[in-house]
């Protein structure tokens, strides 16, 4: 028996059985600020996204900065101020074309912490501020539709707010 699973392992394709599973709908912790947001899980969107406010371009030592807002369900807010790593052109669903500044945002998800690129819109008119994309899911994480909040953000360590 032990042999049959063995064999059904090494078929696998190498890491399926590393992946770690979140549902659809997840709790986040965003650093900094160290606030925690309801995030959509979405497998169709490259990049993520976070709601952000009151955005505000500006220069510090010569390089272009982004200063904006971000606020959760509670109606507490953080202030964050990063570097703008690029613009990006993002085609929306109904066909019309958007540039959004683009900033590195730590995001924790359980217990698996990762900087990752986010771009700033305003996304008032939607059900959850943040949407979680592929380059935070790549590698290791598989979404199963069928949950939501499978685990409260808990990094620890440099970066992880723990």
């Amino acid at each position: 028996m032990s042999a049959i699973i063995l064999l059904l392992i090494a078929l696998l394709p190498h890491g399926v059985y590393a992946k770690e599973v979140v549902g659809w709908l997840e709790r986040i912790k965003l650093h900094p600020g160290e606030m925690i947001l309801k995030a959509k899980i979405d497998t169709g969107a490259k990049n993520s996204s976070i709601n952000a406010r009151n955005i505000d371009e500006f220069t510090r030592d010569g390089d272009p900065w982004i200063r904006f807002e971000v606020s959760d369900m509670h109606g507490h807010k953080v202030k964050i101020e990063r570097q703008l790593e690029r613009r990006a052109r993002i085609q929306r669903h109904f066909g019309k074309m958007q540039t959004r500044p683009v900033v590195v945002l730590g995001v924790c998800m359980g217990d698996m912490y990762k900087d990752i690129e986010v771009n700033l819109v305003n996304r008032k008119g939607f059900l959850y501020p943040v949407l979680i994309g592929r380059s935070f899911l790549k590698e290791n994480i598989v979404v199963d539709a069928t949950l939501t909040y499978t685990r409260e953000p808990g990094c620890k360590g440099e970066g992880g707010g723990g």
